[in-house]
């Protein structure tokens, strides 16, 4: 099943269990697949549709150390969940021990 494939399940499991949460995030990141779709003028495939997450995952860290030093606990608490709701789209990252191993 591709990422896209994915977020559209997902994304009606998310409205038909009122997760607004979940739903806002989702619908972000298939906004942002859409429009790198748009800018590049072809669908993606999963390798750039991986590299849009991972862009979204950055700003989303690099907002989080924003807020952390402003001192903005709520807004840090909303960050953290966005970035959970879009870390299980990425593809499992080995530990230290798994490269070792390898």
């Amino acid at each position: 099943m591709s990422l896209v494939d994915r977020l559209t399940t997902d994304m009606k499991q998310a409205m038909k269990a009122r997760d607004k949460e979940t739903l806002s995030v989702i619908r972000m990141i298939k906004t942002s697949l859409q429009n790198e779709s748009i800018k590049l003028g072809k669908p993606l495939p999963d390798d750039e549709a991986l590299a849009v997450l991972t862009r979204e995952l950055k700003q989303r860290k690099d907002s989080l150390q924003e807020f952390k030093n402003a001192g903005r606990q709520d807004l840090v608490d909303e960050v953290t969940s966005e970035i959970a709701i879009v870390q299980k789209y990425m593809p499992e990252q080995f530990s230290e021990e798994k490269l070792r191993r390898l």
